[in-house]
């Protein structure tokens, strides 16, 4: 058989210290956690939906990445904020299904916005 290098990582934890108290205990220090700057998530409870429940809107059409004609629709429910844009579950009048959409595709229609 051939010997083998040793590539083992020397350790680097120091043999424990006695103390000079009596009975020769180590003598550990609490040493609490610290915030290390990481990011909390927080929520805005200052925001506030535009729009009504009921209220007619004019939804944008979706580009590339959202498959949505742009329509006439009607708010269904507020959805709570949970960062980022506030978001509607709506109904089209051209569609049978609801969606959800952000609050940055809809506009007040001009009959209602004056």
């Amino acid at each position: 058989m051939s010997s083998f290098k040793n590539i083992a990582i020397p350790s680097r934890n120091q043999p424990k210290k006695r103390s000079n108290e009596p009975g020769g205990e180590a003598v550990h220090h609490y040493v609490p956690a610290t915030n290390t700057g990481g990011t909390t998530r927080t929520t805005n409870a200052n925001r506030t939906h535009r729009f009504a429940v009921g209220q007619r809107l004019s939804m944008a059409a979706g580009g590339r990445d959202i498959s949505r004609g742009g329509a006439i629709c009607s708010v269904v429910f507020l959805l709570p904020y949970e960062g980022g844009a506030l978001r509607y579950r709506v109904r089209s009048d051209n569609e049978g299904f609801e969606r959800i959409v952000d609050e940055t595709d809809l506009l007040p229609l001009r009959d209602e916005a004056e």
